[in-house]
């Protein structure tokens, strides 16, 4: 699985503008990303997945959809107060 997902990405044009805007903004956020993403885990499963009683793979493509949306949202609102970059990284 990992050479086909190596492969298709290699497939990839990142020539496009557009494309390589949305890949830096990623990569610009991704380390605030992956210290927030804790906190949203919990309460996504706790709030949102658990009393709706959905099936196991289910539940974890809500849960990571869910929680990637808040804690890119909570980065990229904390990324316009002044000298976010100690924090936000």
């Amino acid at each position: 699985m990992t050479i086909g997902l190596f492969l298709l990405i290699r497939t990839i044009d990142y020539d496009t503008p557009r494309f390589f805007g949305v890949i830096k903004e990623l990569s610009r956020l991704s380390y605030g990303v992956y210290l927030s993403h804790l906190f949203f885990v919990g309460l996504t499963w706790t709030f949102i997945v658990q009393p709706m009683g959905l099936s196991t793979p289910i539940s974890i493509l809500l849960i990571t959809t869910l929680t990637w949306l808040a804690s890119y949202v909570l980065v990229k609102v904390l990324s316009y107060l002044p000298k976010s970059k100690y924090f936000i990284g």
